[in-house]
C-alpha cells in the first residue's frame, strides 16, 4: 500500500492575486505519468513500441495518487481537471495513451484540456540544422520553448553553466535538490530516487508485473513527485510574468509554459488592444558583426583594458528609430507622404525599411516603457527585472517573423540587427581614430586598451560618439548609452588553429564526387592545385583567430581580489570532464593570476592529471544508459557490448571508465571497463583524450613545429 501524504487542505491551497482576482494556479491540475512495456521485445524503447503497464496520476483536487492497470482507462479522472502536468508526455506518455486508451491529444490539448509537458517547457527549440538532421533520419524534430536558459538567472545549486546536465527527471531529481527540499508532499520517496535501480526489462514480464505491484507504484510515485515538484518549481518562479497577461491565458498557466516569443506577443496584444493574429512564415536576421585580434595576448604595456558594452542596444534602437512605425503607419501625412520618413541618417545608420518620424508608435512606447521598468526594478533590487528582461529580448526575438502577424514588418527584426551591427561598427572606428588600442568586437560590445591609462579622458571620447548617434534617431533618450561592463589587466585569444612556420606535409587524396570521375592524367593536374590550397587553409587557419573564444583577467578589487573571466572555451560546456574542471578550478586559475599566463607545459598538466586520479579514480567515471543489446542495428555498438556484457543483454545504467588496455571490459577503438575492473589498471592505462582535448587551450605550443 502506498503510503498518501499528511493531511493538507486544500491541496491547491497557492494563490496569487492578479487583475483584482484571487487565482488558484494549482487548482484543477493533474500530473500524470506512466510505466510502459515494449510491445516487441527486439525493438527500441520507444512510444511506436510501448504499451501501458501501468498510469499514475497524482491530482490537486484531492491531494491523492490515483493508480490504474492496463485495461483501466485513465480518461474519467482527466476530464475532471483542466490542466494536465506530465514530463516527456509529448514524445512519449501521451502517444502510446493514444493507442492504448483513445485519449485524443492535439495542439497542446488532451480531450480539450490544457497539456503542459515540463521536458518541452524546458527544452530548447532545434537550431535549423538540428531540425535539417532529424528530417534526414526520417525523425520529427522535438519542440522546446527554452525555459530552461531563463531558470539560468535563479543561478540553482545542481545546475551547470546555468543548466542541468540534461532534462531527465533522475538528472533533476539528483542535481536539483535545491528546487525541491522544501516540497512535503512524498518527501520520503523523492529522497530515495534512483533511476538506475528500476528493471525495465522485467515490465514485459506479466507474473514479475503482478507480484511486484506495490514496488513498480512505489517506483512511480516517485517519478510523480519529482515531475510535480518541477512543476510546482516553475510555477512560482514564473509567476512574476502572469500580471502582464489577460486573465484568459493566466487561466491556462501561459505563464509558465508559453514559449518566451509567444508570451512576448500574448502580452503586446493585451497591451495594446490587438487582435492575437498568427500567419506562417519564420524570419530571419542578418549576423552580427564581429571584429577579431589581431595578436593573442594584451597586457598593462598597452594599458588598462576596458570592455565597453551598449545597455539595451536592440530594444532602444526599435523605440529610437521607430522601427515598429513604417511609414503606412504615419498618422500625420501630408498629401498622402509622411514628412518625416528616414532610413537611417545615411551615414552611421543605412536602413533598408522607411519608417516614420512624426510620433512614436504604440509598441516603441511600449518597450520604451519596458527600458524603464528594467531600470527601475534593477535599481531597487526588485527581482521583476528578470520578467522584464524576458519581454524585451523575447519582443526583438520574434520582430522578424511573420507568424506574429499583429506586430510583424518585413524589416524591422532585419534592421534592428543592422542598427546594431553598424553602430559598434562606428564605435570602433572612433576609438580606434582616438588612439585606443581596439582588440576584439563582438555584437554590443567593444574591448580595448586604454593606453592613456585615463576612464575619464576615455568617458568623455565616448560620450561624444554616443552623443552623435543619439542625434540620428528621432526619438532616442538619456538612456541609450555604452557603459563598462568589466575592467581587465590582461586578455588572451585562441586561433582557429596552430600557428606554423614550416610548410606542412598534407596527404591529397581524391574525395570528392568530381574529383573520382577524373581520368588519371586530370587528377594529376589537379592534385598539386588541391595540395597548394590545402597548405593555405591550413596556414590560414593558424592565423585566423577564434570568434567568442577569450580570457580576460579582472582587475583587483578593492579588497585584493582577483578572477578570471572564460568565454567560449571548451572547458565550460555542460559535458566537459569532471577531471577537466578540477584542474582548473583547483589549479589553473590560481596559477593563471598569479603568472598572469594562460599557457602551461603539457608535463605540468600531466602531473596535475595523474595527481587528481591517484586521489579519486572515479573522478574519471562515465555514465552510458544502454537499451538492452538486441535493439540496437550493430552487434559491435559499444552500448550493445555494454548491454551484453555488464546487463546480461538488458538495459541499464553504466559507469565504468575509458582505458586503452586491450582485453579488457569492452570496446575496440574505445574501451570501457567497469569501476570494480578498474582497479587493476595502472595510471597511464587510462584514457585521458577528452581531458586533453579540453585543457588544449591551456597548453604551451612551440610555434615552429607542426602536426604534419
Amino acid at each position: 500500500m502506498i503510503n498518501q501524504p499528511k493531511e493538507r487542505k486544500p491541496y491547491h491551497d497557492r494563490k496569487i492575486s492578479v487583475h483584482g482576482k484571487t487565482f488558484y494556479p494549482l487548482k484543477d491540475v493533474l500530473v500524470l505519468d506512466i510505466e510502459t512495456k515494449k510491445k516487441d521485445i527486439n525493438g527500441k524503447i520507444e512510444a511506436e513500441n510501448s504499451e501501458t503497464v501501468i498510469w499514475g496520476a497524482y491530482s490537486y483536487n484531492t491531494g491523492k495518487v490515483y493508480f490504474g492497470k492496463r485495461g483501466q482507462s485513465p480518461n474519467k479522472l482527466i476530464q475532471q481537471h483542466k490542466t494536465i502536468i506530465t514530463h516527456n508526455g509529448k514524445g512519449f506518455d501521451i502517444p502510446i495513451l493514444e493507442a492504448d486508451y483513445g485519449i485524443n491529444s492535439k495542439n497542446g490539448y488532451i480531450n480539450g484540456i490544457t497539456h503542459i509537458d515540463l521536458l518541452e517547457t524546458l527544452r530548447k527549440s532545434p537550431s535549423r540544422s538540428e531540425k535539417e538532421s532529424y528530417k534526414k533520419k526520417g525523425k520529427r524534430p522535438p519542440t522546446g520553448k527554452g525555459r530552461e536558459a531563463i531558470i539560468g538567472e535563479a543561478r540553482i545549486i545542481g545546475m551547470q553553466d546555468n543548466r542541468f546536465k540534461d532534462l531527465k527527471l533522475g538528472t533533476i531529481a539528483s542535481h536539483g535538490y535545491e528546487l525541491f527540499k522544501d516540497h512535503e508532499v512524498y518527501s520520503k520517496y523523492f529522497n530515495e530516487y534512483k533511476e538506475e535501480d528500476f528493471p525495465y526489462e522485467k515490465l514485459s514480464d506479466a507474473k514479475w508485473v503482478e507480484d511486484n505491484m506495490d514496488y513498480i507504484k512505489r517506483y512511480l510515485v516517485q517519478d510523480l513527485v519529482v515531475t510535480k515538484n518541477i512543476f510546482e518549481f516553475l510555477e512560482k518562479y514564473f509567476e512574476p510574468l502572469a500580471p502582464f497577461l489577460p486573465m484568459k491565458d493566466i487561466e491556462t498557466l501561459q505563464y509558465v509554459h508559453a514559449p518566451t516569443g509567444s508570451y512576448a506577443y500574448k502580452v503586446i496584444c493585451h497591451e495594446l488592444g490587438l487582435e492575437e493574429e498568427y500567419g506562417e512564415s519564420q524570419g530571419t536576421f542578418p549576423g552580427a558583426w564581429v571584429f577579431l585580434p589581431t595578436r593573442e595576448s594584451y597586457g598593462p604595456k598597452d594599458g588598462a583594458g576596458r570592455c565597453k558594452d551598449f545597455r539595451s542596444q536592440h530594444p532602444s534602437h526599435q523605440h529610437g528609430m521607430n522601427l515598429y512605425t513604417p511609414i503606412e503607419k504615419c498618422k500625420h501625412k501630408v498629401k498622402g507622404v509622411c514628412p518625416t520618413a528616414h532610413s537611417g541618417d545615411g551615414e552611421i545608420f543605412k536602413l533598408n525599411g522607411t519608417y516614420c518620424g512624426c510620433e512614436q508608435g504604440p509598441i516603441e512606447q511600449l518597450i520604451s516603457k519596458w527600458l524603464q521598468l528594467k531600470m527601475d526594478y534593477k535599481s531597487s533590487g526588485d527581482p521583476r527585472e528578470y520578467t522584464i528582461k524576458i519581454l524585451i529580448n523575447a519582443t526583438y526575438g520574434i520582430s522578424s517573423s511573420a507568424i506574429f502577424k499583429s506586430i510583424y514588418y518585413e524589416h524591422t527584426g532585419p534592421d534592428t540587427t543592422l542598427m546594431s551591427k553598424q553602430s559598434i561598427q562606428y564605435v570602433y572606428k572612433e576609438l580606434d581614430k582616438a588612439g585606443y588600442i581596439m582588440t576584439y568586437g563582438d555584437t554590443d560590445s567593444v574591448y580595448l586598451m586604454d593606453p592613456h591609462n585615463d576612464d575619464d579622458k576615455l568617458n568623455k571620447v565616448i560620450a561624444g560618439i554616443v552623443d552623435k548617434i543619439k542625434k540620428t534617431m528621432p526619438f532616442t533618450d538619456d538612456r541609450y548609452d555604452l557603459t563598462t561592463d568589466a575592467k581587465f589587466t590582461h586578455i588572451y585569444f585562441f586561433r582557429e588553429g596552430e600557428q606554423i612556420t614550416k610548410v606542412p606535409k598534407v596527404s591529397i587524396r581524391r574525395t570528392t564526387q568530381e574529383e573520382k570521375d577524373m581520368t588519371d592524367e586530370q587528377w594529376e593536374i589537379e592534385k598539386p592545385k588541391k595540395k597548394k590550397r590545402r597548405i593555405q587553409e591550413i596556414k590560414d587557419k593558424g592565423n585566423k583567430f577564434k570568434k567568442k573564444n577569450y580570457i580576460y583577467i579582472l582587475e583587483p578589487t578593492k579588497d585584493g581580489k582577483t578572477k578570471v573571466k572564460l568565454n567560449g572555451l571548451p572547458i565550460l560546456k555542460r559535458n566537459a570532464p569532471k577531471l577537466a574542471k578540477k584542474i582548473y578550478s583547483e589549479y589553473l586559475e590560481k596559477d593563471i593570476i598569479r603568472t598572469q599566463n594562460i599557457k602551461f607545459d603539457k608535463p605540468y598538466l600531466g602531473q596535475l592529471i595523474n595527481h587528481e586520479v591517484l586521489k579519486n579514480k572515479e573522478i574519471l567515471v562515465s555514465t552510458i544508459k544502454v537499451n538492452p543489446a538486441d535493439s540496437y542495428a550493430s552487434e559491435s555498438q559499444l552500448q550493445a557490448q555494454i548491454s551484453r556484457e555488464y546487463f546480461d543483454g538488458k538495459g541499464g545504467l553504466f559507469k565504468g571508465i575509458k582505458h586503452t588496455k586491450e582485453g579488457l571490459g569492452v570496446g575496440k577503438g574505445k574501451h570501457y571497463c567497469s569501476i570494480n575492473e578498474a582497479k587493476d589498471l595502472t595510471i597511464d592505462q587510462y584514457d585521458y583524450e577528452t581531458v586533453w582535448k579540453t585543457l588544449n587551450p591551456f597548453i604551451k605550443k612551440d610555434i615552429q613545429k607542426t602536426l604534419f
